[in-house]
């Protein structure tokens, strides 16, 4: 029997025309394209946004098992580039952004694998790292998976493009200028990726052998850098600690993020400040040793510091959570 195809080539894409499509004769075997056309064709007129890339992907999805390899070429080309088109232009969204509305159309069909059911975003990217060590993301800290799985996702597309792209004999040039700006694409996210792996290694944070409170991300954080420079909730501040915004609340703690490997004079300047600006004590960030290196915080205040750290100023912050947790000292939000 003749193959019936159904050009997905020109529809998903590069062509903005539709060639004509040869009707299959009556009771010929489609190979499900009757099925795949009408997804195409409700993909192009609700606008190629990621929530009917996901409707087409589930509909093509569920015919996958009819397609023979030509037919499974055509559509699989279509899809790796149409997702490319959308993941280019979302690259000046962060990962965050981007992993909350792809996870279940682009990414499923990029890593074969979405979201299951009830399982949260974070959980499903945790899960991708665990299972596919490939993806890069097992050694680093939850909140740079974002980074690292768009990076890894456009690889794999490009993968898919490339790979069906040898198969098909009618693309034309428009098809490999499009996969050279997907490999550019490609290029640039994984800068974005690698700076996401240098500032996610679980070694930036203290190693805290109980449980910790989990992290509250509504304090105001300070960083202390490798160079000395201190940030506040992701800003350089020049000025030093002086930036660092008054309590309007009781007993509210000040967040801290420091290296473990910096001093405890670092933290009792901080300390010191944070006492100035009216909080009640710290929030000193700590990880727990095991991936997926749960964040969480450990409460440092005054009396803590006078009565359960006998270490000197310039031992290590590290040290200084070995010695606080084995006091049995709290840990709160």
């Amino acid at each position: 029997m003749r193959l019936i195809l159904i050009p997905l080539v020109g529809l998903l894409a590069c062509g903005k025309e539709q060639p004509k499509i040869e009707s299959a004769p009556p009771g010929a075997n489609d190979f499900g394209l009757a099925t795949a056309r009408s997804a195409v064709k409700n993909y192009m007129s609700s606008g190629r946004t990621p929530a009917s890339y996901k409707v087409m992907l589930d509909e093509v999805e569920k015919v996958r098992h009819r397609f023979n390899a030509r037919v499974t070429n055509e559509i699989d080309l279509g899809l790796a580039f149409d997702g490319l088109d959308l993941l280019r232009a979302a690259r000046a969204k962060s990962g965050e952004e981007i992993l909350e509305e792809y996870s279940d159309s682009v990414f499923a069909y990029a890593f074969d694998d979405g979201p299951k059911e009830g399982e949260s975003k974070k959980d499903w990217t945790i899960r991708l790292c665990q299972e596919r060590p490939i993806n890069g993301c097992i050694g680093q800290v939850p909140e740079v998976h974002a980074d690292i799985l768009v990076h890894r996702a456009t690889a794999s597309l490009v993968s898919k493009a490339r790979s069906t792209l040898r198969e098909c004999q009618r693309c034309g040039p428009k098809f490999r200028a499009h996969l050279q700006d997907s490999v550019a694409l490609k290029q640039s996210l994984q800068e974005r990726a690698q700076k996401a792996r240098e500032l996610g290694s679980p070694g930036r944070w203290p190693i805290a052998l109980v449980d910790a409170e989990k992290w509250n991300k509504e304090l105001n954080l300070v960083f202390l850098s490798e160079r000395g420079d201190y940030s506040l909730n992701g800003k350089v501040i020049w000025r030093g600690l002086k930036k660092v915004p008054r309590s309007t609340k009781n007993e509210e703690l000040l967040g801290v993020h420091l290296l473990p490997e910096q001093r405890i004079s670092d933290l009792r300047n901080v300390l010191k400040i944070a006492k100035r600006k009216k909080y009640s004590g710290l929030a000193l960030q700590v990880r727990k040793p095991k991936y997926p290196y749960e964040l969480g915080s450990l409460l440092i205040n005054d009396k803590i510091m006078r009565k359960q750290v006998t270490l000197p100023p310039s031992a290590s912050v590290q040290a200084m959570v070995g010695e606080v947790t084995a006091s049995g000292s709290s840990v709160r939000q």
